[in-house]
């Protein structure tokens, strides 16, 4: 799978991104973070159900 990342161009934001690709996670902003209040819609059940379906294929 390839993820694509959007980021500013500050040295924290720089940083942050930098320790992520060295320690193998992936950061995402809280929703609170987010600029757009369209950019997400998240419904429980089915975000907890697909969820619980990918702890099946966890290495």
């Amino acid at each position: 799978m390839e993820v694509y990342k959007y980021r500013g161009g500050t040295e924290h934001t720089f940083e942050r991104d930098l320790d992520a690709l060295e320690n193998n996670y992936f950061w995402a902003p809280t929703y609170s973070e987010l600029n757009d209040p369209c950019e997400t819609l998240i419904i429980a059940d089915t975000f907890k159900n697909q969820t619980n379906s990918l702890k099946n294929y966890s290495i």
